[in-house]
């Protein structure tokens, strides 16, 4: 798997279809809640979510879980 390199940012032609990586969707959406904007209605300190997203992405399993699955993970 280490040999493996996902286009993460670029347009591409599949079967006729236009598409692009879910990674640029999701970057788009990131960047219109900056810390520094959120701080308020989160109550959180923009340092604290630039310290949890910078030790998120050094990590080398990460996962988020939400949903009704929580307690399978949980309990």
């Amino acid at each position: 798997m280490e040999a493996i390199r996902p286009a993460l940012e670029g347009r591409f032609d599949v079967a006729g279809i236009a598409v692009r990586p879910a990674f640029e969707s999701m970057r788009a959406e990131a960047l219109k809640y900056a810390p520094e904007e959120t701080a308020a209605e989160t109550g959180l300190h923009p340092s604290i979510v630039y310290r949890e997203a910078r030790a998120f992405a050094k990590a080398k399993i990460a996962m988020i879980v939400v949903g009704f699955a929580l307690p399978k993970y949980s309990n």
